[in-house]
Order: structure tokens, then sequence, then C-alpha cells
């Protein structure tokens, strides 16, 4: 079995056979200047680079380099993209907050419509309700006119009949007047006075101030000359 020299991290002299397999550096001035590099931010061991190591390391600075260019052609072509997505966003925006305007006026015309619907609304709401109570007020006093003309209807009715009773009234009264003057009259003539009593003076009285008040009456009728 074999084993494989290991070297040291720092100047790649070989460790010494048996050394622990902690070891890594060949003495302590090594190990010292593997932390002085570390402290000064320089990984890279302070020894000679064989054409190895240079090829390899060129080669990887080659790869890194094509590496970058792709890294900064994506990373323009991103930015590009960002740009362009970045304009497409702001345009949207702006026809984002030409719409929303748009709206925000549609929505004021409209409110401001219904206002003007509502109050059309109401007055005319209003209108009907004043017309609906003239209708009513002309329903009653239609009502009330028939009412009152049924009212004269039945008033001229009780006028006719209480014209015709008093005129019947008043002829039977103009009647039991002729009768009472005749009877009257034929009474006190054919009696002397001084057969009269009391009640046939009272009588008497009576039925003289009424033929006066006749007398008069038909002064007052009669045509003047």
């Amino acid at each position: 079995m074999t084993t494989s020299l290991r070297t040291c991290l720092t100047c790649s002299t070989s460790l010494p056979v048996g050394a622990p397999a902690r070891q890594i550096y060949c003495s302590k001035t090594c190990r010292n200047r593997a932390d002085n590099r570390r402290r000064r931010g320089q990984p890279m061991p302070d020894r000679p680079r064989t054409a190895d190591e240079d090829q390899q390391r060129s080669t990887q600075l080659l790869s890194t380099g094509r590496e970058n260019q792709q890294l900064r052609r994506l990373t323009s072509r991103l930015h590009h993209t960002r740009r362009k997505y970045q304009r497409r966003a702001e345009h949207a925006e702006e026809r984002i907050e030409v719409a929303r305007r748009t709206v925000d006026e549609i929505e004021a015309r409209a409110a401001e419509q219904k206002r003007e619907q509502d109050a059309k609304l109401s007055a005319a709401e209003a209108q009907l309700g004043q017309a609906a109570d003239r209708i009513r007020e002309l329903e009653s006093q239609v009502g009330n006119q028939q009412k009152l003309r049924q009212q004269m209807a039945g008033a001229d009715t009780y006028a006719r009949q209480a014209a015709e009773a008093l005129r019947s009234e008043q002829t039977r009264i103009r009647k039991i007047v002729r009768d009472w003057d005749y009877l009257a009259r034929k009474y006190f003539r054919n009696r002397k006075p001084e057969t009269f009593d009391a009640h046939d003076r009272s009588i008497l009285t009576t039925w003289q101030r009424f033929r006066k008040d006749v007398a008069a009456d038909d002064r007052k009728k009669a045509p003047r000359k």
C-alpha cells in the first residue's frame, strides 16, 4: 500500500513522512505567512505558480471573461427588457389613470344627472300630490254641489208645497174672513146697540177695525187720478 505525499499549502514543500493528518504547513514560518495573507485578504499562497497552474488560471480567466461577457449581455438584455416593461407599465399606468379619470367624470355626470332626475321626480311627485289634493277637493265640491242641488231640489219641492199650502190656507182664511164679515154685518145691523153685551162690543170693535183696514187697503190699491 502506497502513501501519497502531502505538500505544504504555502511553499509546496513535501511534509515529513508520518506527519499528522491535520498538519498542512511544513513549518511555523509558512503557517505565519498564510495567516498574514488571510488577514490581508490574499487567499493565494506566496509561492511561484507552476505552468499548469498558470494554464489553469488562464483557462479560468478566459472562461470567467466569457461568462462575464455573457453575464453583461444577459444583464443588458435584462435591463432592456426591464426598461421595455417599465415603459409599458408606465404607459399602462397612464392609460389606467386616464381611464380612472374618465370613469370618475362619468360617475360624476351620472351622479349629477341622478340628482337632477331625483329633483325633477320630487317636483313631479309634489305636483301630482297637489293635483290629487285638487282633484279630491273638486270631487268634494262636486259632491257638495250634488248634495246642495239635492237639498235645493228638496227645498224647491218643500217651497212649492208650502206655497200651495199657503195659498190654500189664504183662500180658506179669506173665505172665513168673508163669512165672518158677512155674519158680523148682518148680526150688528139687525140688533140695537143697547142690547149688546161686553162680548158683542168686543167683537164689534174688532169688526169695525177690520172694516177700516180693508177700506184703507182698497184706497191704496185704487189707481190715482
